[in-house]
């Protein structure tokens, strides 16, 4: 349960950051730019790319002890990347 609030937490404060920083700096984000037009908006293509990264990190937590809240926060800080790189302008 614990876990399951971190990341639903640290997604809604990443995706502020995130949402502020794409308009006050959106030379940080040029490589989202890159994906092309169609697939954004698409949720299957977000967990496509979400699926794999989410497997690999938790194969991470798992192996290095890592506690609830610092899994849950990374997770919640790629998640909202994720909604970031797949939203249009």
């Amino acid at each position: 349960m614990k876990l399951i609030i971190t990341i639903a937490v640290s997604t809604i404060i990443f995706g502020r950051i995130f949402t502020y920083l794409r308009k006050v700096k959106p030379q940080l984000f040029l490589l989202f730019e890159k994906i092309p037009r169609k697939w954004k908006e698409k949720y299957i293509y977000r967990w496509l790319v979400l699926l794999p990264i989410f497997l690999l990190s938790s194969i991470i937590f798992t192996l290095s002890n890592a506690g609830d809240i610092v899994g849950g926060t990374i997770l919640g800080c790629i998640i909202s990347l994720a909604d970031i790189a797949f939203t249009k302008l």
